[in-house]
């Protein structure tokens, strides 16, 4: 997008991803925590980096803020802001287009959208896509991919405009993914335990995966079942009170949610370490910001002000079960041994839950928005030390306050060790998965058509 803009993601950059502008975000990958450049959709906060790749869709413009933004955007913003807006609804010509994607590894992406003009007051636009990638780690005993991603998403806009001073815009969109993800990750530089593991992975009556990391092959001894979904609607109302003056509002609700039933966590086909992880966010929000312009007075020309109220009530919940496999009472045994430690010392029976933790949280961000007044050529002549600045086209005082509060009310934990805020859910990474394969490449075709 730009030079100074980063993105880290994990396998699968819809549950966990951090954007990063100039170098700063959020340390570490974990889908708890709230980043350090805030990601605004049709004036919409969201919690997640990946809430914004989960319905990419029919976009209009995509607008980088560098540095700190938190009077006019509150927290969570001290390294920029990213504002996306989707394309508006025209009441007239009925228009659309559509963009068809191939590539290697079963990477198929179809995208179309539509406008339809119903009269001069009321149109309505609609938008979907579709994607399939079957991944590119492939399992040698049965010829299958890990880490596919299949997502589905639909969005749909309706405009209306009663009078030439008001309108109303209502946007709703809903994403869905189903995968196989994302644990199939290729050995690059085997361990001490690897031949353990070799004979773990036989005695399940699997097929080793090539020793050769650039084949990309691994094996699982069961598959992932991980669920993403991303739903919501906002409402925007905008009320030209006057000429120089004017009310929006943007009234917002959403719900992103991720799960990981039966995830493999030791990444090898031994039934070692197996879990399942969910986690769910609501969210809504109302903003009201007031824009205007005053006349010329005694102390000034005429001055540009901006008020804004916000309030934002989300509330997460979060799960994370990990428990020992079948054949971990055995990997401990023989792994210990060498050490003189007997048999069993080591309590790893199948089944048996090695952390359990169900996490709640509320947070609530209420108060004054944004507060900013410009002012433009003072009538009077100020003295040599006055706040304000000297210029000779004309001299301006920008005064700018932003006032929050912010609360937390954890109301539920058991067993969330680490936890900070409403930040429950921790995430372990038992090793590091290879790069994508370099020969990838895809094929995309456009087209418009308009009447």
């Amino acid at each position: 997008m730009t030079p100074s803009v980063g993105f880290q993601a994990g396998t699968n950059a819809q549950a966990v991803s951090n954007i990063e502008i100039r170098g700063l975000g959020s340390a570490g990958s974990n889908r708890a925590f709230e980043g350090d450049v805030g990601i605004f959709v049709d004036g919409v906060y969201l919690s997640r980096a990946g809430q914004l790749l989960s319905n990419f869709l029919d976009y209009d413009n995509l607008q980088i803020l560098k540095g700190p933004q938190g009077t006019l955007f509150g927290k969570n913003t001290t390294a920029g802001a990213l504002m996306l807006t989707s394309t508006k609804p025209q009441f007239t010509d009925y228009d659309g287009s559509y963009e068809v994607t191939v590539g290697n590894y079963g990477n198929v992406l179809a995208r179309v959208a539509s406008n339809i003009p119903i009269s001069d007051k009321l149109a309505v636009r609609v938008a979907a896509l579709i994607s399939n990638n079957d991944g590119y780690v492939k399992n040698p005993g049965t010829d299958d991919y890990y880490n596919s991603h299949r997502p589905r998403a639909f969005k749909a806009q309706l405009l209306y405009e009663p009078t030439a001073d008001l309108s109303f815009r209502l946007i709703g969109d809903i994403s869905i993914e189903h995968d196989n993800c994302c644990y199939g990750t290729v050995v690059a530089v085997p361990g001490p335990a690897q031949p353990l593991i070799n004979a773990l992975t036989r005695a399940n009556g699997l097929q080793l995966p090539s020793a050769r990391p650039k084949d990309y092959q691994a094996v699982l001894n069961q598959d992932t079942d991980q669920q993403i979904g991303d739903r919501g609607a906002v409402l925007l109302s905008d009320w030209d009170i006057s000429t120089s003056a004017a009310l929006h509002s943007t009234t917002a609700y959403r719900v992103w949610s991720e799960s990981q039933l039966g995830g493999d966590f030791d990444f090898s086909g031994a039934d070692l370490l197996n879990g399942n992880e969910t986690f769910k966010t609501h969210q809504f929000s109302q903003e009201f910001t007031f824009d205007g312009k005053a006349g010329e007075t005694p102390l000034f020309k005429s001055a540009n002000y901006l008020l804004g109220v916000y309030l934002a009530h989300e509330v997460l919940l979060g799960t994370r079960q990990l428990f020992w496999g079948q054949q971990a009472q055995t990997y401990w045994n023989v792994a210990l041994a060498p050490l003189g430690i007997p048999p069993g010392v080591a309590e790893a029976s199948p089944g048996s839950i090695v952390i359990g933790a169900v996490s709640r949280g509320r947070q609530v961000l209420r108060g004054i928005r944004a507060c900013q007044f410009e002012i433009h050529g003072p009538v009077w002549r100020p003295r040599r030390n006055s706040i304000f600045q000297r210029n000779k086209a004309r001299r301006v005082l920008k005064i700018r306050s932003s006032i929050t509060r912010q609360y937390h009310r954890p109301y539920r934990s058991l067993r969330c060790s680490g936890c900070s805020r409403v930040r429950h859910t921790t995430r372990s990474t038992l090793t590091a998965r290879s790069a994508a394969p370099r020969d990838s490449s895809t094929t995309s075709r456009r087209a418009r058509w308009a009447t």
